[in-house]
């Protein structure tokens, strides 16, 4: 899958950050040790925070179904 990689402001890593540890602890995302490159954009909300959303197409492409 072809994907150019964008630089993310301080703040927007700072969140996603905030945002995988939190998902990991609650076990909605878990670690996953293929290499897989999988778009992400963020949208900022109406009270400031932002809002990381998965481009799951692009996921569902390179994973093989059971």
């Amino acid at each position: 899958m072809g994907a150019k990689i964008y630089n993310f402001s301080l703040s927007k890593l700072k969140a996603l950050g905030v945002y995988i540890e939190e998902h990991l602890a609650d076990t909605f995302i878990q670690h996953y040790r293929r290499f897989t490159c999988v778009p992400i954009f963020s949208i900022k909300k109406k009270d400031g925070c932002l809002c990381f959303v998965v481009y799951y197409q692009g996921l569902n492409k390179v994973m093989v179904s059971n």
